[in-house]
């Protein structure tokens, strides 16, 4: 298939890429050091909008429901060697009703970070997951020369906002990103009679039937999910966009959820860290200054590992981000004994030694193949396990054996023994093979009747000589 074919097919999935006139690029705050000129677009993402369901007559819950829902993202900026310029502007499908769910949300003060892993997940072979929901701020503390009061959210009527929250994960371990949204009021020329209104949700309609939102707030993560070994440092990356808020204002907290557990790790708050996991730390300076919610952790253990949540909170908006951090330890695999002399009448036990490999599962197969044998090895029956042990450190260890035959005459080929170990650590299992070597007490059985005469005679000659007169000595 040409390039220019699979470019165009590429546009015509899920995702779609669509040029808008270009925008300066000052009005997307740089995400890294490294400024890039960059150009708008439009990027079109199928979701599903996710709303809390009612059970029959209302008496029990049902779940959630999900509705079929077009999310457009307006103006994000994606590098400008972008091959775009085939492209148009965003147009709603003239066939769009009330009841089609459309939300065009404008990117304007708060970009959307690794843009570009969004643009080409099809092309990748890649999907993104799109789910939208309702989303309620905070209420508001301020002050007055009384004392503080609380601002409540404004009740929605036709033109209050309504908010948003909608949460894009592109698979594969690509970026993860939570936009909270809102919409922007409508005009009687963008709704003539302003009556038009979306029938689910009960919000007006621009003129072309669709929601139209701004993007206020985004928290998003470059590493959804991340491996590592143990006593390694790790990096839990977060970071954050917003257009209205302060340094004041910003604050975050880490938790930690494992095996239905939840703990906090670290809290980010009025320009201090409060570490609750001896070892952990974020840069504080980046919290303001790079919009980095980033946090380290020193000397990883088992206990260590699980759901990590970032969540960023800015006035009325806080929003958040899940990692996964796991530990991968791969197994170390050993014979025992390493090589092995096989005895002439006694079935010899080899032990393969599987240890200090984490997660749990493993599988432990043995081998056997004859010399010049072109098949593959086939599968050894009768092997027997010991139970899981588990070290100190928290990894785990498994021994495996098998009982080896000996040879039934001296010209029988000599079989390769291996033990094959599968783990989610290694690409490929892992394959010790064990050397068996015939011992320097197998002897030919051939030879074993001329031993037997041979002895029988020495035999003899000792019972003759035993029987030889004897002569007595006197003492004097």
């Amino acid at each position: 298939m040409k390039a220019l074919d699979l470019l165009l097919l590429c546009a015509l999935f899920s995702v779609k890429i669509l040029a808008m006139p270009a925008a300066k690029a000052e009005d997307q705050s740089d995400i890294t050091d490294t400024v890039q000129p960059t150009r708008a677009v439009d990027i079109v993402l199928s979701c599903f909008y996710i709303e809390e369901g009612g059970g029959h007559m209302g008496m029990f819950v049902s779940g959630f429901t999900r509705d079929p829902a077009t999310l457009v993202l307006h103006g994000i900026h994606v590098p400008d060697s972008e091959a775009l310029d085939s492209f148009t502007d965003y147009v709603p499908p003239p066939d769009a009703s009330d009841e089609t769910m459309i939300f065009e949300a404008l990117v304007s003060s708060v970009p959307v970070p690794e843009a570009e892993s969004l643009l080409h997940a099809d092309c990748n072979g890649q999907e993104i997951t799109c789910e939208i929901s309702r989303y309620y701020p905070q209420e508001v503390e301020e002050k007055d020369e009384n004392g503080p009061v609380t601002e409540e959210p404004a009740a929605e009527s036709d033109n209050e906002p309504a908010w948003f929250i909608s949460s894009l994960q592109v698979s594969g371990g690509g970026v993860s990103v939570t936009l909270v949204m809102k919409t922007q009021p409508i005009t009687k020329s963008e709704n003539e009679n302003l009556s038009r209104k979306q029938k689910k949700l009960d919000l007006l309609l621009g003129t072309m039937g669709t929601l139209l939102l701004s993007v206020e707030f985004a928290v998003y993560t470059r590493m959804p999910s991340i491996h590592t070994s143990i006593g390694q440092s790790v990096q839990l990356d977060c970071g954050f966009t917003e257009g209205n808020s302060t340094a004041e204002k910003i604050s975050v907290e880490w938790r930690l959820q494992h095996k239905g557990i939840g703990r906090r790790i670290y809290t980010y708050k009025d320009g201090e860290g409060i570490a609750d996991r001896p070892g952990t730390q974020m840069e504080l300076q980046n919290v303001i200054l790079k919009r980095n919610a980033s946090l380290f952790l020193s000397n990883f253990e088992i206990k260590d590992e699980g759901t990590y949540i970032c969540i960023v909170y800015a006035t009325r908006y806080h929003a958040q981000q899940v990692m996964q951090a796991l530990i991968m330890e791969p197994p170390h695999v050993q014979l025992i004994p390493s090589v092995l002399y096989l005895q002439p009448h006694a079935p010899m036990r080899a032990t393969c030694d599987i240890g200090h490999y984490y997660p749990l599962d493993v599988e432990v197969m043995w081998l056997k193949q004859l010399p010049g044998d072109e098949e593959k090895p086939t599968p050894v029956s009768g092997t027997s396990f010991s139970s899981h042990r588990q070290n100190r450190d928290g990894t785990y260890s498994v021994s495996s054996y098998i009982w080896i035959q000996p040879l039934s005459h001296s010209e029988e080929p000599i079989p390769t023994y291996m033990c094959q170990v599968a783990h989610i650590t290694l690409q490929e299992p892992s394959t010790v093979t064990l050397v068996i070597q015939m011992s320097e007490e197998s002897i030919p059985l051939g030879m074993l009747g001329l031993l037997a005469a041979a002895c029988l005679i020495m035999v003899g000659v000792g019972v003759l000589m035993c029987r030889a007169p004897k002569t007595k000595s006197k003492v004097q």
